[in-house]
């Protein structure tokens, strides 16, 4: 996988030498020989650390700078975030977000939630949220049509790390829009407990970005039953067959169509659920910064993202680009935010009922 760092030279003036950077000096003087914070919101070992330890050497060497990935797990991502947001605006402490995800706590009214359109310039979109709900191997759900039967008798048991993830508004407004009942076991203090919990037997579904859980889908652990997408995800077999969320042709159209309901309000309604989950992954600073320091700092991004030998990188990582800069992926999140207001209700009385157990 190879891109074109043309575009590069249109927003620099600058030639970008065969497999490295744009910059032969250092673009940002301010930050030359500094030590700068990449706070990671979640624990070492997950999509956004692995996203994180894969741009910091580059984006290090392009600035001139020292980069420290900081893992400030806690509240489901909510300290991390606040660090960020708290920080000073000197460029000296960025990292990475989960968009959608505090986006929909924010809307929900969930206190001391910051809110990624309002809260932080955003640098960059290094990747998209796709997600697919899956099961376990050994689970007797096999497709969405028994997990169809199996609401006639009892909820549907999901697991979540935190209200404020992808993961949880995926499944509880995916589950709405097919009239299903749902039941959250949070508490799990990362994916790969979530998915221990899924083998164990001890919840029946999660929602799981696909290409960060690419490894345990191949290896039959984790068995994918719905994209929450409008079209495929992606072109591998293991999603061959298994049905879309969103789409004229969709679950969320056909099921709705089943029992007489409004179909083109429920694929509108999906449609946004994943132009908001399509939000993605986002490199951000605090607010306040010097207008030529951010604009240097996310054009460095750019152009490391661009960079033959980080593509290459991620490629080998197994770990999937969709970059955007950051005026491109505000856009998209607001989009999102425009499409799924009305969706603040239903994740807002999920999180009660969560807490009252």
């Amino acid at each position: 996988m190879r891109f074109i760092l043309t575009f590069v030279a249109a927003l620099l003036g600058l030639l970008v030498p065969p497999g490295g950077t744009a910059f032969a000096a250092a673009p940002c003087p301010s930050l030359e020989g500094k030590t700068i914070r990449f706070v990671v919101p979640h624990s070492v070992g997950g999509g956004y650390d692995s996203y994180s330890r894969l741009i910091a050497p580059f984006y290090e060497d392009a600035l001139h700078a020292s980069i420290r990935v900081e893992n400030i797990d806690g509240a489901g991502g909510i300290v991390g975030a606040s660090t960020i947001r708290d920080a000073a605006p000197d460029g000296r402490t960025i990292g990475i977000l989960n968009g959608p995800g505090l986006m929909m706590a924010s809307l929900a009214g969930q206190e001391k939630v910051p809110n990624p359109a309002t809260d932080y310039a955003i640098l960059a979109r290094v990747a998209r949220s796709q997600h697919v709900w899956t099961t376990g191997r050994d689970s007797a759900l096999q497709a969405m049509t028994d997990v169809r039967e199996l609401v006639e008798t009892r909820p549907l048991v999901f697991a979540t790390r935190d209200v404020a993830s992808i993961s949880f508004f995926s499944l509880i407004l995916g589950a709405n829009l097919l009239d299903l009942p749902v039941e959250a076991v949070a508490g799990y203090p990362g994916s790969t407990e979530e998915v221990l919990a899924l083998l164990r037997g001890e919840v029946d579904i999660m929602s799981v970005n696909f290409y960060s859980a690419i490894g345990e889908i191949e290896a039959g652990d984790l068995r994918p039953l719905l994209q929450i997408a409008e079209a495929p995800i992606a072109d591998h077999p293991a999603l061959e067959g298994v049905p879309l969320l969103g789409g004229g042709n969709g679950l969320a159209a056909r099921w709705t169509a089943d029992t007489g309901g409004d179909t083109a309000g429920a694929a509108a309604d999906a449609a946004a659920l994943t132009t908001l989950a399509g939000a993605g992954r986002l490199i951000v600073a605090p607010l306040g910064m010097e207008e030529e320091l951010r604009q240097c700092m996310e054009n460095t991004l750019l152009a490391v993202f661009r960079d033959p030998g980080f593509v290459s990188a991620a490629d080998k990582s197994r770990l999937a680009l969709d970059v955007a800069p950051g005026g491109e992926a505000m856009k998209a999140l607001r989009r999102g935010v425009e499409k799924s207001e009305a969706f603040a209700g239903i994740i807002g009385r999920a999180i009660e009922k969560l807490r009252e157990r």
